[in-house]
């Protein structure tokens, strides 16, 4: 199952770094009160929303698939796929003119 798992993962993180756009949007809207959030750069930002983009949907998709919550095992593998693919996360995040 660890290849389905890691499929999985990287499936949730592929979709996660096309929402990278839409987060944009958000913390660049005036409208939006980003001071209690206390975040001190967009990058930061940008990049822990694209983390928890990817872990949620993991965790819903993995459910839906397995019919079971993802076990440690399970989430270190999503954990491990998205610190080797930090640096296309970043490069999404520089595309946007943020880092």
């Amino acid at each position: 199952m660890s290849d389905e798992v890691n499929i999985l993962a990287n499936e949730e993180i592929d979709y996660a770094i096309t929402m990278v756009p839409e987060f944009s949007k958000l913390f660049r809207s005036e409208t939006i009160d980003r001071s209690h959030m206390d975040v001190q750069n967009g990058a930061d930002f940008y990049l822990g929303a694209t983390w928890a983009t990817a872990s949620n949907f993991f965790t819903f998709d993995f459910a839906k698939r397995f019919r079971r919550a993802p076990a440690l095992q399970d989430n270190l593998v999503l954990i491990s796929a998205l610190y080797r693919r930090n640096p296309e996360i970043k490069d999404a995040i520089s595309r946007l003119g943020l880092l």
